[in-house]
């Protein structure tokens, strides 16, 4: 082997490395915003979650917040990094169209909107499409029928 195809071979193999390099870098880039919105699905299904949580204790009862946890009427991120998801929420979500970092998804019940939280499916899969979420009857507080039964004092 002269040296000239010696020197040929060493940049064709430089340039391998470079290309394998750039390669594996862009594969990051990607795995690192899957991991991020797969991070966002699991965020939006635990803070819905207590939202309902919330709303299931203050509709099953007095009409209270839990008094264990004063004022407390919801949770939220603390969080300064800014979500990938901007838009398409579901009608819970709805307030998080736009919002610039993830501290502002704040699950919060509020009763005076009168719009019972759906029933959460489990958290999907990565690479899978999540189900639909079914709606739940609102109980009706004229209609005994229509009424959850009250939560036993030692659940409180």
């Amino acid at each position: 082997m002269n040296p000239r195809e010696a020197g040929f071979t060493y940049v064709a193999v430089l340039f391998a490395v470079a290309f394998m390099g750039l390669g594996l870098a862009l594969t990051g880039g990607v795995w690192h915003t899957a991991l991020a919105r797969e991070r966002e699905v699991q965020l939006l299904y635990a803070g819905n979650q207590y939202r309902r949580a919330i709303e299931r204790y203050y509709l099953g009862g007095p009409r209270q917040y839990p008094r264990a946890l004063d004022g407390i009427m919801g949770v939220y991120s603390l969080s300064e990094d800014s979500p990938k998801k901007v838009a398409n929420f579901g009608f819970a979500n709805r307030e998080f169209e736009g919002a610039a970092k993830y501290s502002d998804w704040k699950f919060l019940y509020n009763p005076a909107a009168q719009v019972p939280i759906a029933q959460q499916l489990p958290v999907p899969g990565p690479g899978t499409q999540p189900a639909p979420i079914p709606q739940q009857p609102v109980p009706d507080p004229g209609n005994p029928s229509t009424q959850q039964p009250p939560v036993p004092q030692s659940a409180k």
